[in-house]
């Protein structure tokens, strides 16, 4: 195959950083190039430069394209198809030497002919369909309007997305729009794809649907490609050959499964990081959340979700692409609204329920919840300084702002020097790796007690991601921050989480240990329909097995997980194991004492919400095992008159306000307790002078 683009001693540098020092490299037309390299290598500069988007000021070097040309029309193809009939005016084609820099209309042409897959890049229209995203690539294409649809159906198939054809671009998860993306570039045509991190955030499996559309489409048109990664699968499955490269020069070219290995023997290690837990900090009681589309109907993202987070630990929620995991973090973080459901997260000592809007109850929480979310962003036409400090509200004096932006950047893995050098750099002089970390540190900064990160090391290199859960791991050491981290990566869950939970069609699966958990999802899952009597012995003797062993870790949330599923289990086998669960009572009876212990201690200090947190926790354990705790209960009762008294005085307060939002959230308070003194909410509001005009005042405004 002739030489598609020629590289020359191509060299980029910008505010006195080498960015590429003296790149040669020729890209034969057919050929798959692997790109492997840490953050900052220069790996996404190089394919920005070819797909002709940015103009760098300190360039030297040449890049030349080898192109066919029609005469007449100017299409651009291949050199391969050189001296033959162009498919549009049937005049023979003619062989161009392009110079890419220095020649603004065949460059033009060129990138019509390239199409590019950015690193954590969406740009969907998000309330059009998946059909309708892809027809908008084809609006500027000689295809006919009318055949437009069933072309972009055939893209559609050759991503494995037909059954979401119908769904808007909001519906659809992270790895399900990266799909959409690749169709929506493969619908150009192109003659060559740019490929930068293309399965970085996805999970295996779903990396493996876009890796096999990739190889297809790229069979059928023609295609050369160029891909960066810092996924050693994603070289092995896509490329033929592969370059190392380090600091902006080419340290080795050959077979990518030897790059590769070089590679990861510059790869470091993660410390042992498992700490001392402390109290529950989050606890999830029944959560759900649905989506509705109006060609699909209802969608259950998130279905019946429990489980609970303790100060100091690192919780992986892990899961395939579109398993719920974001929306789950997102309900747990206050940004999105639940069904139904309890979320339950204490700050300080001050226990908030976060399905409860209002200033008083979310918004008091909010503040100390750090979010990083999987479709970050910078400012970028201000520096990192900036962007750590004044652009997200940080007032410091000048030197204190410095003092404490390195100090969040060596958190996330720059070093001393690296931290102090790009200080007063714009995002768009930062490498996909280190904005990234960067946005990292702006989370960090604010000092949350609570960080929640969704897909943190989605497209980070070996060597950056040991450096990102090591900075992690350090942090919760110094600081006794609690991490929930959302992601697909086994590897990084397995390094730094303490416990994780699997996540499959908006449900938990497995829960525990780290260790334990990537183990028993090793298990291929039948469908419950399949499933014969054996399989379901097998996966009752798991689950009162691993019950057990979360029994002996003291971890009630995971024993009684297990134990609902081995309940459930039973009763399909219509089996007895009243026995199993006594084995197991010790540990309900220890969690749901330690619970009325803390209930009591937050009753003596008047905290009537953080009391009834542990006891409504007493109270659902305590019904799981069969125990009778009605003994406990009469004790509290005191406290609930006064948390009732409390509320209701509070609601007369807003409503006097015009703060009727607020009132409400009381009144429903108030209700929680008065349902604990078997007492009638309704009956005790309409004793009460103010309610009527409450409730008048309320209609009027659901009128209006």
């Amino acid at each position: 195959m002739a030489a598609l683009i020629e590289i020359r001693d191509l060299s980029i540098s910008a505010n006195g950083k080498q960015i590429l020092k003296n790149i040669n490299l020729d890209i034969n037309e057919g050929d798959s190039i692997g790109i492997i390299g840490k953050s900052g290598a220069g790996k996404s500069t190089l394919l920005h430069l070819l797909r002709g988007f940015e103009e760098f000021e300190n360039i030297t070097g040449e890049v030349i394209f080898n192109i066919s040309s029609c005469p007449k029309c100017g299409k651009v193809n291949p050199p391969g198809d050189a001296g033959k009939a162009c498919l549009k005016c049937n005049i023979i084609t003619e062989l161009k030497k392009v110079d890419y820099f220095n020649s603004k209309e065949m460059h033009r042409k060129i990138m019509d002919r390239t199409a590019i897959m950015m690193q954590r890049t969406f740009g969907l229209y998000g309330d059009e369909t998946v059909l309708e995203n892809i027809i908008r690539s084809l609006e500027y294409s000689d295809i006919p309007k009318e055949k437009r649809p069933y072309i972009a159906a055939e893209f559609i198939e050759k991503v494995k997305l037909s059954h979401r054809m119908t769904y808007t671009g909001k519906e659809l998860s992270g790895g399900e729009k990266q799909r959409v993306v690749l169709a929506r570039q493969l619908a150009k045509y192109p003659m060559l794809l740019l490929a930068d991190e293309p399965t970085g955030t996805l999970d295996p499996r779903t990396a493996k649907l876009v890796h096999d559309s990739i190889l297809k489409a790229k069979q059928e048109h023609n295609m050369t490609m160029l891909v960066t990664s810092h996924l050693p699968g994603v070289l092995h499955d896509l490329t033929n050959k592969a370059i190392l490269l380090d600091k902006g020069e080419i340290i080795e070219t050959g077979n990518p499964d030897k790059i590769i290995e070089k590679f990861l023997a510059m790869t470091g290690v993660v410390n042992e990081g498992k700490a001392v837990v402390g109290e529950p900090i989050i606890i999830i009681k029944d959560l759900k959340k649905k989506y509705y589309s109006y060609s699909k109907g209802m969608i259950p993202a998130v279905n019946g979700v429990s489980f609970v987070v303790f100060e100091g630990e690192i919780f992986g929620i892990l899961g395939i692409s579109g398993a719920g995991k974001t929306t789950l973090s997102k309900i747990i973080a206050g940004i999105m609204e639940r069904d139904s459901g309890k979320v339950d997260v204490r700050i300080g000592d001050i226990w908030v329920d976060m399905t409860e809007k209002g200033t008083d109850f979310r918004g008091r929480a909010k503040p100390h919840i750090g979010y990083l979310h999987q479709e970050y962003s910078l400012y970028p036409h201000r520096n990192v300084l900036s962007n750590l400090t004044d652009s997200i509200g940080l007032k410091l004096e000048p030197e204190l702002a410095r003092t404490k932006t390195i100090a969040a950047l060596k958190a996330v893995g720059f070093d001393e020097n690296t931290a102090h050098e790009i200080l007063e750099k714009t995002s768009y002089e930062l490498s996909v790796g280190e904005r990234q970390r960067v946005t990292m540190a702006q989370v960090l900064i604010k000092e949350p007690r609570i960080i929640i990160f969704d897909e943190p090391t989605g497209t980070m290199d070996p060597i950056t991601k040991n450096e990102v859960a090591n900075s992690i791991l350090t942090a919760r050491k110094e600081t006794g921050t609690t991490f929930v981290i959302v992601s697909h990566d086994m590897d990084f869950v397995r390094n730094v989480c303490d416990r994780t939970a699997h996540m499959k069609l908006g449900k938990i699966t497995a829960m525990g240990d780290a260790g334990s958990v990537l183990e028993e999802i090793k298990i291929e899952e039948k469908p419950d329909r399949e499933k014969t009597p054996e399989d379901r012995n097998n996966d009752l003797e798991r689950f009162l097995k691993r019950a057990q062993q979360c029994a002996d870790l003291n971890v009630l949330s995971d024993v009684d997980f297990y134990v609902s599923k081995a309940k459930e289990t039973s009763v399909k086998l219509n089996r007895d194991i009243s026995a199993e669960l006594e084995k197991i009572k010790p540990a309900y009876e220890k969690g749901i004492y330690e619970m009325f212990k803390e209930a009591e201690r937050y009753a003596s200090e008047g905290q009537i919400y953080g009391m009834n947190v542990y006891i409504e926790n007493a109270m659902n354990y305590a019904a799981k095992a069969s125990i009778d705790i009605s003994g406990e209960l009469p004790k509290f009762m005191p406290s609930y008159e006064n948390g009732l008294e409390e509320a209701l005085l509070e609601a007369q307060k807003h409503e006097a306000e015009g703060f009727l939002g607020m009132s409400y959230q009381y009144i429903h308070r108030a209700g929680n307790y008065a349902s604990k003194l078997g007492k009638n909410i309704e009956e005790i509001l309409k004793s009460l002078p103010w309610y009527e005009k409450w409730r008048l005042t309320d209609i009027h405004m659901k009128l209006r």
